[in-house]
This record gives C-alpha cells, sequence and structure tokens, in this order.
C-alpha cells in the first residue's frame, strides 16, 4: 500500500480564519458562465462542500493535513454528474444524481474530526450540493446546459480569506478507480 501525502504549493495562512474541506467539480466554471452567472458572485470555485468549518487556518500543519489524507485513503476517485437543480432558501444548486460518494467523504472526514461536525451540527443530514447562486440564476438556461459531469479525483482545503473569497491551500488525492 502506498502512503498518499497531500501537495501544497502554498504557505499556509497562520490567522484563525477558517478553512474547508471541498471537492472542486471540474468543468463547473464554464457550465455557469454559460448560464451567464457571474464569477464575481462566486466566493469559491464551484464545488461540493465536503467539511465546513474545518480547521483554523493556524492548525492546518504538515501533520493536519497528513491526517486528512489518512482519513480519505480508502475513498476511490469517481465520476459524478449534476441533473437536477435543487432549492434551499436563497440559494440554487446542483444535486449529484449520486450523492453517496459525497457522503462517503464527508462521513470519513467528520469521523476523523468529531469535534468538527459538518455545518457546526446544524443540520441532521448533510445534503450534498454544487451552490450556484441565490435566486437570481436563469433556471431554464442552466437546465439547458445539464448534466453536468465531472471526474472527482482530488479533495482540497481551502482558507477563508482576508476580506473576500477563498484560496486553495492543498490537494489531497482520491485513489484510483
Amino acid at each position: 500500500m502506498t502512503s498518499r501525502r497531500c501537495a501544497s504549493s502554498m504557505r499556509v495562512d497562520t490567522s484563525a480564519r477558517p478553512s474547508a474541506v471541498f471537492v472542486a467539480v471540474p468543468g463547473a466554471g464554464a457550465l455557469l458562465a454559460a448560464a451567464g452567472i457571474p464569477r464575481a458572485r462566486r466566493e469559491l470555485q464551484p464545488h461540493v462542500t465536503v467539511l465546513w468549518p474545518f480547521l483554523p487556518a493556524r492548525r492546518l500543519d504538515r501533520a493536519a493535513l497528513d491526517r486528512l489524507a489518512g482519513a480519505l485513503a480508502s475513498r476511490r476517485a469517481f465520476r459524478a454528474s449534476f441533473s437536477t437543480i435543487g432549492h434551499f432558501p436563497g440559494v440554487v444548486y446542483l444535486a449529484p444524481d449520486d450523492p453517496a460518494p459525497f457522503v462517503a467523504l464527508t462521513e470519513a472526514v467528520a469521523a476523523a474530526w468529531p469535534e468538527h461536525p459538518p455545518y457546526e451540527g446544524a443540520y441532521d443530514e448533510v445534503v450534498p450540493h454544487l451552490t450556484i447562486g441565490g435566486g437570481e440564476v436563469d433556471e431554464r438556461r442552466l437546465r439547458d446546459l445539464l448534466p453536468l459531469t465531472a471526474d472527482v479525483d482530488a479533495v482540497s482545503v481551502g482558507v477563508q480569506r482576508r476580506f473576500f473569497g477563498w484560496r486553495t491551500v492543498t490537494r489531497v488525492p482520491l485513489s484510483a478507480s
């Protein structure tokens, strides 16, 4: 069995700002642009959240990132499709056709950090979703562009910037299928 380490090309912020574990969804940015959803409305690249809030940025050291890689070691890369538009209050999102692989990622990371439950324990059930905007989304235009299909081969960790948005600090590869 090969040991997997996460590759970080950026220095981790040493502040108390929160971090998040997420899956970047390849191709989603192009789909949202084609649907007329401006990039400026999105703080982080199109993604499905795995665990938020995660550790404060100052705690994202090599040991924590290796622990994350260990928690995800048995998780395999997968193909995800999004063909359904869903809604939360004030939010429009794309729902994965099969949420199970995303739920498994959340369960694996949350089990390794039980002191950091998803969404601070606010919800009984985590609903994997790719947030695309608020009520201003032209859903008919978006629906015409679906489905979105993407190969998911890594989980990322992002840190909230001081003024706006997030930056990705590392990616943890998932096992080859």
